[in-house]
């Protein structure tokens, strides 16, 4: 093995003394064949220098030592080689053509050839060993990223996928190794997240949407012979005003349902949030008693319960601002969870004035809440004492009056009973409400009601001999016609409604000319346009369930009713009916609806028309060959699912024909009905089936 490797190194350091032989021999035959020894001297010189040589010569005769080489051919020049003494001998056979020259003879230390030859490898070397830490440093690159970066990144992309084929429904947890990568999960699973709750949030706008068509739909369906049955309501005879009102009062309470369930899917349209029930300024005791009526006949089954509302004259002209459907509705709710507490006793609803505040509360006699209990009950969703309560009642409650800038406080003694105490702030009370009576002594009051209880309530508070106050009591408005011839010092406490007869109790007022010496006493107080009606002939109002709760007070002749009544009008002349007014209008009627159309010869009477044609279709109307150019109004159902006539063909249609006016009555949302452009050639748009009055 040593031998082998001193021979390699012997033959590379012969390779490296035989690396310019071809050069050297021939510029050495040149000094030869052309005789110049001196520069064949220096020529040798400079080869032994530059090659760091040992010995160079020029010789005749070559005695080869033993163990050299044969002479051999290289690069054209026959050589030969041999190691001896430490040294490596080249041999050169010099010659020219047939023409032998000698033999040039080349002699290096074998150390100082092996150190030169490192010494010329060692850039290669160099180059090898950085080639080979290139390769090993790639590959630990390679395997590093695959490890902390690669085979990660896969993972994730794998939970990634994960997550998506479950829907969403889980997050992505891959563990990965680097801060990055997790940085980079975290933000994948807020996009999930993100993503997920967006796609419910959509989900419950698609079920919103559609329970708000739903409900628009419901609410549609219902107002039909929800005006069928109002219409009824005031020609029932027979019946007393507290049975009436009473009705009127739930026919009203389903309207006002029905117009919320139209109102959300307007906001639902407009991305708003909440019904058609807006604040405004109510009479909180006439709110509370249809209610408690109502309750009463809800509950008449627990016949240990009783229901009282202890309204009385510190409730009389108490206003606060509130969204009557939704107050009404947080008032039943505590007046249900009341009676469900108990199996026998006593609930009491009461409402006064406290300053600048309102004041109601809510008490029953029941079992009482516990201590730990009573302050979780403002929370969403708690319950007690009810199987399968939804918690809503008192969460509700405090939603509601905290909105209008009120408070709800809950106190309870357990065995003796729990108070729901609920406070707002005072309003001012309307224009339309008389607060006080103020009586002249020698006046005349005439009570003109078809109630006979009402006409017992006006006598205990008015008749005395110390006021002197003269009372006439009359049951229609013929009667009162006939009687007056225009008495002095007489004044009026007018009902609106009289069954069996076609006028109202302001057109009866406008007849005798007493606008300015008359109040209008109705149940019918909350109805907008009777407030018109009231405003434009300047009558106040007393809600007929508080006639017995409003202040009376005897006043010198320099006070009287009159100005009590319209002060603010003193000087204006007194409104009277004008011929437009007194003459019986026409009316045309289509809707597909057999209950509206049996319903409106009724109404119409009261509405004052002279004549009422209705039809189920366009097609029916036009089968007939009427005379359009007799009709004064026509009111136009907009969906008759049977013809094939659109609204906005029929509106053109009747106008062109001669009818006066045209309105759509359709039973919708007047906001809704009004931005529908195949309504928008009607003169106007009536939400009800059925008008309240003539429009105008």
């Amino acid at each position: 093995m040593i031998q082998t490797h001193e021979a390699q190194e012997r033959l590379r350091a012969t390779h490296e003394l035989l690396r310019d032989t071809g050069p050297q021999t021939e510029r050495l035959l040149a000094t030869i064949l052309l005789e110049q020894p001196d520069a064949e001297k220096r020529l040798l010189q400079s080869i032994q220098i530059q090659e760091g040589l040992q010995n160079i010569a020029i010789v005749e005769q070559v005695q080869l030592p033993q163990g050299c080489f044969n002479f051999t051919r290289y690069e054209a020049v026959d050589v030969a080689q041999c190691y001896a003494d430490n040294l490596i001998h080249v041999v050169i056979a010099l010659q020219y053509a047939d023409r032998h020259c000698g033999f040039l003879v080349k002699s290096r230390s074998h150390n100082q050839t092996v150190t030169r030859l490192w010494s010329a490898s060692a850039l290669a070397r160099i180059l090898v060993l950085w080639l080979v830490i290139m390769v090993i440093g790639l590959f630990s690159i390679n395997v590093f990223y695959r490890r902390r970066v690669v085979i990660p990144l896969q993972c994730l992309l794998g939970a990634v996928a994960n997550s998506a084929s479950s829907d969403l429904a889980v997050g992505v947890n891959s563990n990965p190794p680097t801060e990055e990568l997790r940085s980079l999960e975290n933000s994948i699973n807020q996009l999930i997240t993100a993503v997920r709750k967006n796609r419910e949030e959509n989900q419950l706008r698609a079920v919103d949407s559609a329970t708000a068509k739903l409900a628009q739909q419901m609410a549609h369906d219902i107002r039909s012979p929800l005006t069928a049955l109002r219409a009824m309501v005031g020609q029932v005879a027979g019946v007393s005003e507290e049975s009436r009102v009473m009705m009127r009062n739930a026919v009203q309470r389903i309207e006002d349902i029905a117009n919320d369930l139209c109102a959300k899917r307007e906001h639902e349209r407009a991305g708003e949030a909440g019904g058609a029930d807006v604040c405004s300024e109510q009479l909180l005791s006439s709110l509370l008693e249809p209610l408690i009526s109502e309750k009463r006949t809800q509950h008449r089954a627990k016949l240990g319960v009783e229901i009282h509302a202890a309204l009385d004259g510190a409730s009389y002209g108490v206003f606060a601002v509130v969204q009557p459907v939704e107050f009404k509705r947080v008032i039943s709710n505590l007046i249900n969870n009341a009676v469900e507490a108990m199996d026998q006793g006593l609930v009491t609803v009461a409402v006064r004035q406290e300053d600048e505040s309102v004041v109601l509360t809510v008490t029953d006699t029941g079992r009482g809440i516990p201590p730990d209990v009573l302050p979780k009950l403002m929370n969403h969703g708690a319950s007690f004492g009810k199987n399968g309560g939804s918690g809503l009642g008192l969460y509700h409650a405090r939603t509601m009056f905290e909105r209008w800038g009120g408070t709800v406080t809950l106190t309870s003694t357990v065995g003796v009973g729990t108070t729901v105490t609920l406070t707002l702030p005072r309003a001012v009370a309307p224009a339309w409400f008389v607060p006080e009576l103020v009586l002249t002594p020698g006046s005349t009051i005439v009570i003109v009601d078809d109630d006979v209880s009402i006409h017992q309530i006006w006598q205990e508070r008015l008749e005395g001999d110390a006021q002197e106050i003269t009372l006439q009591h009359f049951s229609s408005g013929t009667e009162v016609v006939t009687w007056y011839q225009g008495q002095a010092n007489t004044h009026f406490l007018c009902d609106y409604e009289f069954l069996g007869h076609p006028n109202n109790g302001l057109e009866l007022i406008a007849q005798l000319n007493v606008a300015d010496r008359a109040i209008l006493v109705t149940s019918h107080y909350e109805e907008t346009p009777i407030q018109a009606r009231c405003a434009e002939m300047g009558v106040r109002l007393i809600p007929k369930g508080l006639a017995g709760f409003v202040p009376v007070r005897v006043e010198p002749v320099a006070e009287s009713i009159a100005t009590t009544i319209s002060a603010h009008i003193a000087t204006a002349p007194s409104p009277q009916l004008s011929n437009s007014e007194t003459a019986k209008p026409t009316a045309l009627v289509l809707d597909d609806d057999e209950g509206i159309r049996f319903v409106w010869p009724m109404e119409g009477r009261r509405l004052g028309l002279a004549t009422i044609t209705t039809f189920a279709s366009m097609e029916a109307c036009e089968a007939t060959q009427p005379d359009y150019t007799k009709f004064d109004f026509a009111f136009v159902d907009k969906h008759i699912p049977e013809s094939t006539w659109r609204v906005d063909q029929v509106i053109t249609h009747l106008k062109a024909q001669g009818v006066k006016k045209v309105f759509v009555a359709s039973g919708e949302s007047a906001r809704e009905l009004m931005s529908d452009p195949l309504c928008a050639a009607a003169d106007g748009i009536i939400p009800m089936k059925i008008p309240q009055k003539l429009p105008t």
